[in-house]
């Protein structure tokens, strides 16, 4: 019985709790759920805030991809415009480059003395010199754009450098700086690389040292880098080593950077535009190298340019043309000059001897006599304490058994003398120095008597029949004289339509394309040559182009369009002979002589020649410069003046017409040195350029054109020179 009670009330406590816990339950419930409410209340407000945080940062990265898409577009628009203008303005500066270089490398074919050959030789590596300043505006940006290509071409490293320092012979020895030159005996002599691009290197080192350097000297010096790789290669140091202003640590810090300099002070005195490092840091850099550079302010600096240059299987001279029993004896004070011209001989197989000064020179020549082995030849230093060398033949040749003995001199301050005369004196040549080792090996083989190979080959060169096409005259006049002078037969055409007439009836080994031609430009003309070739299954006619465009792909188009080659202007003769005589000459006969220029522009009326024209319608002083002879000068003047005569003729109420022919007086008045003409054209271009719909007026430019025709009349055939 007890124990049933006990059951009986656990059973009743337990429903008792029971009956609680249910009426608890929706109270908990009701409180759970309030809770679950306020979650997902606070849930539903973080979900509206960061749907809307995220709505305003898609609304923010689709402005900024606005934003960035229309800043891509002026970039793209901008970069169009630069590619624009360094094309426009590498073509207006190539154009009066091309009769520069085109009328020293004629002067040079004409009857010269010595002085006077080594006098035009510098004035064509100056020009030579400027261009390639000129190109280091489009260098900069082709290396932004990493779209500079190296060339790959087989040269002398020697000679390289010698022409490079010719340029500043003068200018060191103004200054009374010391250029000194050495390169170690075992640096290989012959490559395969870009020589411009080295040449360039040299010349911004060089031209930055001589700027900063006022006493003391410049030594340039290359040697093999301590690592060298396998196979035919080698890694070159150049260094260029002065004893100018030096550098500071911050100043170092930013030595390479573009458009910079050291301080403020140092760009107003010294000038410059702060890119020649900054190029030469690149072009080292994409040559497998780089610059370093060390300096101490007021103990001066070096730089040290290191480069990976393949070799050339064809290293050296040819033995037939070596100095193989040929006995020198150099004399110079600087070490440095003797140890440079003694490598330069040795290499040739010469025997050298090496004298430190004029009495030097005499004790070892009276030891040498008593021996009876004398050397064949002196090349001495002129500038040397004590006798110089002027002196020192002087004495020479009053010596018994030694009067007769052949000497060069070599000088840093030009050829002449005050109190001596060369000729009268015996001297063979005086070269400048730093000496060029192609100058010196010819003077050395021409006071030995030895016959030399360069010489012979140029009796070798096969004629070729070529087609000059260009619209300018005055290219085509020098064109026409570079070619003849080395035995080509030249017929010329002046536009597409011309050349693709003379064609039809003649065969040519060759054709020089101009690009820019009224009417078929060079790329029509040849793509209307390569559909004619097609249809009469004959082989192609190399076609060459000419321009003065400089920029990259303006090759590949040229190549794409069907031409075989491309030469920019200014066309250097070098390349020109190179390109024409690439070519396979004809081997059917030449037929007639072909025409040099056929110019059937007679009998066009002049201006009216009322007024008097003034004589700053001609830069004459230019124009000496540039032609040397006036006689040259007035015969393109006087083609030029019928030309412009015609295309202003032409040019009358058509804008198409009279920028074309704006563009083509433009030209040809730089190169007939008439800045006014030259002026007026350009202004009259480029205001067609920006509203060709408007109306225009040729009157100044009429006038102009008469006034420079009345002074091309006057003027005297004989040049002024300016003794």
């Amino acid at each position: 019985m007890a124990e049933r009670t006990v059951h009986e009330s656990t059973v009743e406590s337990l429903r008792a709790e029971l009956e609680e816990l249910y009426q608890a339950i929706p109270a908990l419930v009701s409180e759970e759920a309030s809770r679950a409410e306020a979650e997902i209340a606070r849930t539903r407000a973080t979900t509206e805030r960061l749907t809307a945080e995220l709505e305003e940062t898609y609304r923010g990265i689709t402005e900024m991809t606005i934003e960035l898409e229309h800043a891509r577009a002026q970039a793209e628009a901008a970069s169009r415009a630069k590619s624009i203008f360094l094309a426009n303005m590498s073509h207006e500066i190539r154009t009066p480059m091309n009769g520069v270089l085109g009328m020293a490398e004629l002067l040079s074919g004409t009857t010269l003395d010595a002085e006077q050959r080594e006098f035009v030789t510098i004035l064509s590596n100056s020009a030579r010199s400027l261009l390639r300043i000129i190109n280091d505006v489009l260098d900069l940006s082709k290396i932004e754009s990493g779209r500079l290509e190296l060339e790959h071409l087989p040269f002398s490293l020697r000679d390289a450098i010698a022409e490079s320092l010719q340029l500043f012979a003068p200018r060191f020895s103004a200054q009374g700086v010391e250029l000194l030159l050495s390169v170690d005996p075992q640096v290989p002599e012959c490559y395969v690389g870009d020589v411009g691009r080295l040449r360039q290197i040299i010349v911004n080192l060089v031209g930055n040292a001589q700027k900063f350097t006022t006493e003391g000297e410049v030594e340039v010096h290359v040697r093999l880098a301590a690592s060298q790789p396998d196979g035919m290669a080698a890694r070159l140091v150049l260094s260029v080593r002065d004893t100018g202003i030096g550098m500071s640590p911050d100043a170092l810090e930013r030595v390479f950077d573009a458009f910079s300099q050291a301080t403020r002070s140092t760009a107003r005195t010294y000038g410059g535009t702060g890119l020649g490092l900054t190029i030469c840091r690149n072009l080292a850099r994409l040559m497998g190298g780089d610059v370093v550079v060390r300096s101490d302010l007021g103990s001066g600096s070096t730089f040290e340019v290191e480069v990976l240059l393949d070799l050339d299987s064809g290293d050296g001279m040819p033995s037939s043309d070596n100095l193989e029993g040929v006995h020198v004896l150099v004399i110079d004070d600087v070490a440095t000059n003797r140890v440079l011209l003694r490598d330069l001989l040795v290499r040739e197989k010469a025997r050298v001897s090496l004298a430190v000064d004029a009495s030097h020179a005499f004790e070892m020549l009276q030891r040498a006599r008593e021996r009876g082995d004398l050397p064949g030849l002196i090349i001495s230093d002129v500038q040397m304490p004590g006798i110089d060398g002027w002196h020192f033949v002087n004495l020479l040749r009053h010596t018994p058994g030694l009067r007769e003995m052949p000497v060069l001199l070599a000088s840093s301050v030009g050829p002449s003398s005050e109190h001596f005369d060369a000729q009268s004196l015996g001297v063979r040549r005086v070269l400048s120095k730093p000496v060029h080792r192609t100058t010196l090996l010819r003077c050395v083989h021409e006071a030995c008597g030895h016959e030399l190979l360069v010489d012979r080959a140029q009796a070798e060169i096969v004629p070729r029949r070529v087609l000059l096409v260009d619209d300018s005259e005055v290219n085509r006049k020098v064109g026409v004289r570079l070619l003849e002078r080395r035995g080509h037969r030249v017929t010329v055409a002046r536009d597409g339509e011309e050349a693709l007439a003379t064609l039809a009836g003649e065969s040519f080994d060759l054709v020089l394309m101009d690009l820019q031609m009224p009417g078929l430009d060079g790329f029509e003309t040849t793509h209307e040559i390569r559909a004619r070739e097609a249809a009469l299954g004959v082989d192609p006619t190399p076609v060459v182009a000419m321009t003065a465009d400089a920029l990259v792909g303006t090759r590949d188009r040229c190549l794409a369009q069907g031409m075989d080659g491309y030469l920019t202007k200014p066309v250097e003769a070098a390349a020109l002979f190179a390109v024409v005589e690439s070519v396979e000459a004809s081997r059917s006969p030449a037929g007639g002589a072909t025409t040099a220029e056929d110019n059937d522009v007679a009998g066009a009326e002049t201006a009216d020649t009322e007024g008097e024209a003034e004589e700053g319608d001609v830069d004459f002083d230019e124009a000496d410069h540039r032609f040397g002879e006036r006689t040259f000068w007035r015969e393109l003047a006087e083609i030029f003046v019928l030309e412009a005569t015609g295309l202003l003729e032409a040019a009358a109420g058509d804008p198409a017409t009279a920028l074309r022919a704006m563009h083509t007086i433009k030209s040809g008045a730089a190169s007939v040195a008439a800045p006014k003409l030259a002026r007026l054209a350009m202004q009259l271009e480029q205001r067609l350029r920006v509203a060709p719909t408007e109306e225009f007026d040729l009157q100044e430019v009429r006038v102009a054109l008469r006034d420079f025709a009345a002074v091309v009349s006057r003027s005297p055939d004989i040049v002024r020179r300016n003794d």
